[in-house]
């Protein structure tokens, strides 16, 4: 039997709202090893402190740490450098999305590196040093989270008053955006009755909202309809994230008939040609009408956009602000305006010369799509990173 600390780095640097959301893919991995009979502990350092985490570290312990691909990656790299420091052996390992696209970056700070999902990759990391590449779990084996190894008291995103839990309920998206870097595209379902005990599991503890944080909820019906029944039984206004062109009336109506108060959309541009550049598979009226529809039953819906895609100019970033503003007029409640972030792994960072973009910046430490240091780091052919950054400015007044 091993002893294991998951770590989540702190973000409160970064981020206003840090360590409001439950760290779900450590606590599924904790969960999966302490049902393979190991000694697995969640620390999350938005909750506790460094120096008070590294006291509790004796030796042969085990430390994985999540790596994420913006300002907390040094964080995350410093902490290991620091247990490694230390006069006892504490055997390090690094997970998480930058571990995933650019594992060759964290070996030299790491005794082993897990790349792609980490349930079965840190099992097999606490007896393997070096790159350990693992493929997609079966979600139907792994075993319900174990809530009772995190403080709940210290979670809960505040949506419209609301003490709201999160939940993941499938893995994976079916679509290719140049500026996505996700792990996969064949999309796996958590068991509904698995889905079901984590919504109990936020009731009993007092939420009385949720957030299923899904690329795409509402991909496949049935399950959507499952799940968001058991929210409605339990009496939980819930938001959940997909894509217009996976709504209908039929999607709508069932969502609204069991609660559901917001819908979010990555709607990126409104420009057609720009979404086609983007790989985004969908044009500005299949977002236009599925604002409309959600906002004909009263579901209100945030809008996502991205300045600075394949093809941005003046003219057609303008188009996108105010197109946003006529998808105000039917129904878009909300609207949060970026630029594009070439994060590692994305095709864009891959092969930004065939999206026509220039990344003005390759220090992915420096990179965040929201927070207090968020910076633009590409040139589009027509325009430049600084001029993308005052166009977003502008959007966002809009806004305000």
């Amino acid at each position: 039997m091993s002893n294991i600390y998951l770590v989540n780095p702190s973000e409160r640097a970064i981020l206003d709202n840090a360590g409001d959301r439950l760290p779900i893919g450590l606590l599924s991995i904790a969960s999966y090893l302490k049902s393979e009979g190991h000694e697995a502990h969640i620390v999350d350092l938005n909750h506790q402190s460094r120096s008070e985490f590294i006291s509790q570290l004796g030796p042969m312990d085990n430390v994985g740490i999540s790596v994420y691909t913006s300002p907390s990656y040094t964080e995350a790299v410093s902490l290991a450098q620091e247990i490694r420091g230390l006069d006892y052996c504490v055997r390090t390992i690094a997970g998480g999305h930058h571990a995933t696209h650019m594992p060759e970056s964290l070996t030299p700070h790491f005794d082993a590196v897990v790349k792609g999902e980490g349930e079965k990759g840190m099992l097999k990391a606490l007896n393997h040093n070096g790159v350990i590449d693992e493929g997609p779990a079966n979600l139907d084996e792994l075993p319900n989270l174990d809530y009772t190894m995190l403080n709940m008291d210290n979670y809960g995103m505040d949506q419209s008053g609301r003490r709201t839990g999160t939940i993941i309920t499938s893995r994976g998206c079916p679509y290719s955006c140049g500026f996505c870097g996700k792990l996969e595209r064949k999309v796996r379902f958590e068991p509904v009755r698995k889905v079901r005990e984590q919504i109990d599991e936020f009731f009993w503890k007092g939420f009385n909202g949720l957030y299923f944080l899904d690329d795409v909820f509402t991909l496949k019906s049935d399950h959507m309809k499952e799940i968001s029944a058991h929210a409605y039984h339990k009496g939980m206004p819930f938001r959940v994230t997909t894509r217009a062109n996976l709504v209908d009336e039929y999607k709508l109506d069932t969502l609204k008939e069991d609660g559901c108060e917001w819908l979010s959309l990555g709607i990126e541009s409104g420009n057609d040609d720009i979404l086609h550049k983007s790989n985004k598979g969908l044009t500005v009226l299949d977002n236009y009408n599925a604002i409309k529809m959600a906002g004909e039953r009263g579901i209100k819906v945030k809008g996502f956009f991205i300045l600075g895609l394949p093809g941005e100019t003046e003219k057609t970033a303008r188009q996108t602000i105010d197109v946003s503003k006529r998808m105000r007029e039917v129904g878009l409640t909300t609207a949060d305006f970026y630029y594009l972030t070439p994060f590692p792994g994305t095709p864009i960072w891959n092969f930004p010369g065939a999206f026509g973009i220039e990344i003005t910046d390759k220090d992915y430490t420096k990179y965040l799509e929201a927070g207090k240091t968020a910076r633009c780091v590409v040139n589009t052919e027509e325009l430049q990173a600084s001029r993308i950054e005052e166009l977003v400015e502008e959007a966002r007044e809009e806004w305000s």
